[in-house]
């Protein structure tokens, strides 16, 4: 992969690169926030895991890792549903006694993916070896929990489920070091798993269904010096069909998140970071339905902990969030056309440490949750959320 017939190779470049423009003088709005939370236990440290938004109810359903004793490797699973000002409705303990030596929780905190049913999917590791895919009802209850690879004996890192259709769904992420996607069928059990990079590690960041057999998955790959990040369609069976590569991309960690998302019937934004001139920015890539470029911008310098980037549709517009500085969550809305309407700080989530950030659209409102403290640090490790006001922004454009 990577080098195929099928690719489209994109060298970004400060000369194709369109800045964001100046927002001085402009006509964009300062997004408000409208409440905030705060989540600490003062017995325990709390590491955030995957988010996604009911469809059947609006609530964000959110996974935490509960760790009460730093001198053990032994975690809690709960599962948080959340109003869209993320104040908590609901918890509930979905696995105790999580074993795992790996000192980074964040690679190993569970990912969720909401249903249309209201059920949820959710990808748990227990050691360095051993996925399991569970499912688990809207009242908090686990309907199965199953072997998610067939044989790894590499720790896996998951990133995003991607349901594909009759109860099916691709898990992607990483095994044995590099990209690479499971399938599960209806039942939760395994179907294959393939790796869709070449040369070098990586990992697959996230994706989202196209058509009924047609799914795209976005990532980076690092071969020595040579950094990629990237685009890929597969058909249902994972078989590569087209692909499209920025060279030249900042490697941060294997923690780093690149979203996708749709922006209309028939294209996709690419969130991800560039280098140009030796400064790094968030850029957003537009893609249309063969996968090629039509737009790129950049959107603000990263001058931060820029492990985490996310994007979701809000009434035909995008809401994006970076941390922009080592204090700095910075929250923009873009139309179609990749021109800023609104931006803001999650305040007060800016301020400490915040380390790792998650994204939720519901109602009108933008949902920021993050965690503050990392696994080196010997602060007391919580999560926060901002609830930003989203409803003047009405009137994008529709897929």
């Amino acid at each position: 992969m990577l080098n195929s017939r099928y690719c489209t190779r994109f060298v970004l470049l400060a000369a194709v690169c369109v800045c964001a423009p100046n927002l001085k003088g402009q006509n964009v709005k300062k997004l408000i926030s409208v409440a905030h939370a705060g989540y600490a236990d003062e017995r325990a440290d709390l590491y955030l895991g995957g988010t996604d938004v009911s469809p059947v109810t609006g609530h964000v359903f959110q996974a935490v890792l509960v760790r009460s004793n730093r001198a053990k490797p032994m975690f809690d699973y709960y599962l948080w549903e959340l109003g869209n000002d993320g104040e908590k409705v609901n918890q509930w303990l979905i696995r105790a006694g999580i074993s795992n030596e790996d000192p980074f929780p964040s690679h190993i905190v569970p990912t969720l993916r909401a249903l249309p049913d209201g059920s949820i999917l959710s990808v748990i590791l227990y050691g360095l070896r051993q996925p399991k895919l569970v499912k688990i009802d809207a009242e908090g209850h686990m309907i199965f929990e199953k072997p998610l690879t067939a044989h790894d004996r590499l720790h896996p890192i998951f990133k995003s489920i991607i349901p594909a259709g009759d109860g099916q769904a691709f898990i992607v992420g990483q095994i044995r070091g590099k990209p690479a996607i499971v399938k599960i069928d209806e039942q939760g059990q395994f179907v294959f798993q393939k790796e869709i990079a070449g040369e070098g590690g990586g990992i697959c960041t996230d994706g989202l269904r196209l058509s009924e057999n047609r799914f795209r998955i976005c990532g980076v790959t690092k071969d020595g010096d040579d950094i990629r990040s990237w685009v890929v369609d597969v058909d249902d069976q994972g078989e590569l069909q087209r692909e499209f590569v920025i060279d030249h991309a900042p490697w941060i960690s294997i923690a780093m998140n690149l979203p996708i998302a749709r922006l209309g019937s028939n294209r996709t934004a690419f969130v991800h970071p560039v280098t140009v001139d030796g400064k790094m920015y968030c850029c957003v890539t537009v893609l249309d339905d063969a996968l090629k470029s039509i737009a790129e911008a950049k959107l603000c310098e990263v001058t931060g902990y820029a492990e985490t980037f996310h994007v979701q549709r809000y009434d035909g517009d995008l809401v994006i969030v970076v941390q922009t500085a080592p204090q700095t969550i910075s929250v923009f809305v873009v139309d179609e056309n990749l021109k800023v309407k609104a931006q803001g700080v999650a305040e007060p989530l800016s301020v400490g440490s915040p380390v790792f950030s998650r994204l939720a659209v519901t109602g009108d409102r933008a949902l920021i949750l993050a965690q503050q403290g990392t696994p080196l640090q010997k602060e007391k490790h919580t999560i926060g959320s901002v609830a930003l006001d989203l409803s003047d922004l009405r009137g994008g454009a529709k897929p």
